[in-house]
C-alpha cells in the first residue's frame, strides 16, 4: 500500500478528497507539472511531509491531491518555523536570519530579539561559533566526520568530531549561503592521511611535500688538514688516516642561512686532490632582520689509506696545504685559503 493510501486511510478518505473537516491541510492540485502544492511549497508524488500545524503528516497523491492525518495537536508535538518542523528543544535560526529560536514544550517558539541591521554579520558569526563547537577536539582520534557541502568545490570539506551533531551548523550554513552568499571553506585540496586535531580543532592531516630547495652554490674557500686533538693542538702520526675540512666561500648569517648541501671528497691519487660542493639557502623573513655575523659552513671528509712518513700535500683547486708526517698541528688543523 502506498504512503498516500495509508495516510488517506488514516483519516477516512475514499476517492476524491474534497474536504478535510478539522484538518489543517487544504487539498490542492499540482497542475500539469505533476506533484502537489501545500503550504506554499511543492512536493513530488509519493513524498511525505509535515503539515503546517506541526503535528500532522501529509502525503502527495498521484493526481496532485494532498492527504493529511487529522489528529488533534497536543503540546509537545513540535513547532513549525519557515515551513519546517522542529522537535521540542530544537534550536534554529529565525526567519529574519539574525536571531536564534527554540521550540518550547507547548509548541511555541521563543526567539532572541537582536536588531537585524547586520543580518549577514550575525549569520556568519553564528555559523562560525557553531563550527567551533562541532570541531572542538583534544586528540586526532576524536575527529573524522566531514561536513558535507562545506567546501568551495574542491575535494575536501571541513571536518568535525565523530560525535558532533551537525544539524544546527548545516542549517546556519544554508541560511548564510541563501541570504548572504557566504559560507563554506577556502579551497584546501592537498593530499591528506586521515585526520588531525590542530589547535584543538578537527582538520585533515595534510601530507605536504617538501618544496625543492632554493639555494645558491658556493665553492670551497678554505682547506684544512686535521689531526688527532690534544690538549695543546692536534697531532699527525704515521698510520693515521688523512682527515680534511673544507670551508665554503662567503659570509653566512647564522640566523637566516640553511645549508642544503655540504660535501667533500679526497681522490685516491698520490696528490690528495679534494673536491667540495656547497648549496646554502637564505631563510630570512621579509619583516625580520638577520644576525650580522659570518656563520661557518663546512664539510669533513677523509682518505682511507694510512699515512706514510714524509712530505705530503692536499689540493683544492688553487689552494694547496703541505704537511709532514709525523707532525704537530695547531688547534683547528693546518689551513690555507684562496
Amino acid at each position: 500500500m502506498s504512503l498516500f493510501a495509508r495516510v488517506a486511510g488514516a483519516i477516512g478518505v475514499v476517492g476524491i478528497l474534497a474536504s478535510f473537516a478539522g484538518c489543517s491541510g487544504v487539498t490542492t492540485r499540482g497542475g500539469s507539472g505533476g506533484g502537489c502544492e501545500h503550504g506554499g511549497k511543492r512536493y513530488s508524488v509519493g513524498e511525505s511531509f509535515a503539515d503546517t500545524d506541526g503535528c500532522n503528516q501529509c502525503a502527495c497523491g498521484e493526481s496532485g491531491e494532498v492527504a493529511c492525518t487529522n489528529k488533534a495537536c497536543e503540546p509537545g508535538d513540535g513547532c513549525i518555523s519557515n515551513g519546517k518542523l522542529y522537535s521540542v528543544g530544537s534550536v534554529f535560526s529565525s526567519e529574519d536570519g539574525c536571531n536564534q529560536c527554540t521550540c518550547t514544550e507547548n509548541g511555541g517558539i521563543a526567539c532572541t530579539a537582536r536588531a537585524c541591521e547586520n543580518r549577514c554579520e550575525g549569520l556568519e558569526a553564528s555559523r562560525q561559533e557553531e563550527l567551533a563547537k562541532v570541531q572542538q577536539c583534544a586528540t586526532a582520534a576524536e575527529c573524522g566526520q566531514p561536513i558535507a557541502g562545506s567546501s568551495c568545490g574542491c575535494t575536501r570539506n571541513l571536518v568535525a568530531r565523530n560525535d558532533a551533531d551537525l544539524t544546527r551548523y548545516v542549517q546556519l550554513q544554508a541560511d548564510a549561503s541563501t541570504a548572504c552568499g557566504i559560507g563554506g571553506s577556502p579551497c584546501d585540496c592537498p593530499a591528506a592521511d586521515g585526520f588531525a586535531c590542530v589547535n584543538q580543532r578537527c582538520a585533515w592531516n595534510y601530507t605536504i611535500e617538501e618544496p625543492e630547495p632554493h639555494c645558491t652554490e658556493h665553492k670551497g674557500a678554505r682547506l684544512c688538514v686535521r689531526g688527532t686533538p690534544t690538549a695543546d693542538g692536534e697531532t699527525l702520526e704515521v698510520g693515521d688516516t688523512l682527515s680534511i675540512t673544507v670551508g665554503a666561500e662567503g659570509c653566512f648569517s647564522s640566523s637566516c642561512s640553511k645549508v642544503y648541501t655540504a660535501e667533500c671528497s679526497v681522490g685516491d691519487d698520490a696528490g690528495f686532490n679534494v673536491s667540495a660542493s656547497f648549496c646554502v639557502g637564505n631563510t630570512a623573513a621579509p619583516d625580520k632582520a638577520c644576525t650580522d655575523d659570518c656563520g661557518d659552513v663546512h664539510a669533513d671528509c677523509s682518505f682511507g689509506q694510512p699515512l706514510s712518513a714524509g712530505e705530503h700535500q692536499v689540493k683544492l683547486d688553487s689552494i694547496v696545504v703541505g704537511f709532514q708526517v709525523p707532525a704537530k698541528l695547531p688547534r683547528g688543523g693546518l689551513c690555507a685559503r684562496n
